[in-house]
């Protein structure tokens, strides 16, 4: 009897040794908004508490359905008293309205399997108030102009210019036969490239104009993509450019990239969002990336 007393206190022991050793693993996943705008970024944080010395298998987070991937941080790992503790920031956005979930995802410890909550986050469009002013669509309105009264006798005037200037070459004997130059045509890409080329040269960033120049930039995106693609840009939002952008099977990484710089685009022009110089190169190069994998595509 006393024998078999002293094998379950074993058991015991042993039992909530396993216990104390599950209950120091933690894992859990935040978001920092669970309601967004559409196309708005926000922040997923994944945190682990491992103790030392086990093996450690990061959840894998290279799709989320319903979501877009803008960024995402390696993991950082830092030794505690108790153990170490591993954490990731994971920047993500939805072109998607409605509400979904961030499913459970998963961490493997020594071959045994933790997961974190769901995560619910509302992607909705910006709300209409209806006791806003109602503001009609005005007529065109006709502008008189002053010099109308001008134009035929100034017509008369540059075509006795031109009938005399006519003349005076056609009487000259030695006339030098001149070489037509044919301006060179560009092509959609070589456009973009070259105004892209201009727009540097302007150093915008540098003078504080960042509203000016990412309008620039945006604008060169737009005329590229009427030009190749036949998209009637002009008449769109960037929202809605994202969206024709995803029908175009970009590389993952390049459409991400561009949807973010996009987005910056209209905080810059609507919301008065001013950027660091250094963050107006890298969406310059992002827009220039994008718009020679588009060429090749074509």
């Amino acid at each position: 009897m006393k024998k078999a007393g002293s094998i379950n206190i074993i058991f015991i022991v042993l039992a909530l040794c396993c216990g104390v050793a599950n209950g120091q693993v933690q894992l859990r996943a935040t978001a920092d908004k669970n309601k967004i705008l559409i196309g708005e970024p926000f922040n997923l944080t994944l945190e682990a508490y491992v103790p030392m010395g086990m093996q450690v298998t990061w959840p894998r987070t290279d799709t989320i359905p319903h979501f877009d991937i803008l960024e995402k941080k390696d993991p950082d790992t830092s030794s505690t008293i108790d153990g170490k503790k591993i954490s990731q920031v994971i920047k993500l956005t939805s072109f998607d309205s409605g509400s979904w979930s961030i499913p459970q995802l998963q961490m493997m410890v020594d071959n045994q399997a933790f997961y974190t909550d769901t995560i619910n986050v509302d992607i909705v469009y910006t709300g209409f108030n209806p006791t806003d002013d109602y503001h009609d669509i005005k007529d065109i309105e006709e502008v008189k102009n002053p010099y109308a009264p001008y134009i035929p006798w100034i017509i008369g005037f540059l075509t006795l210019v031109s009938i005399a200037a006519v003349v005076h070459f056609l009487r000259k004997k030695d006339q030098v036969k001149a070489v037509p130059v044919v301006a060179k045509q560009l092509n959609a890409f070589e456009e973009a490239i070259e105004a892209l080329d201009q727009l540097k040269s302007k150093q915008l960033p540098s003078k504080g104009e960042m509203k000016v120049y990412y309008s620039e930039l945006n604008e060169i995106l737009r005329a590229y993509m009427f030009r190749q693609l036949g998209i009637a840009t002009m008449q769109r939002t960037n929202s809605e450019l994202i969206s024709q952008l995803r029908a175009m099977k970009l590389p993952a990484e390049t459409f991400s990239s561009l949807s973010n710089a996009l987005m910056v685009i209209d905080f810059v022009k609507f919301a008065r969002y001013k950027p660091e110089p250094g963050d107006a190169e890298q969406h310059f190069s992002v827009i220039k990336s994008a718009i020679q994998s588009l060429n090749n595509m074509s």
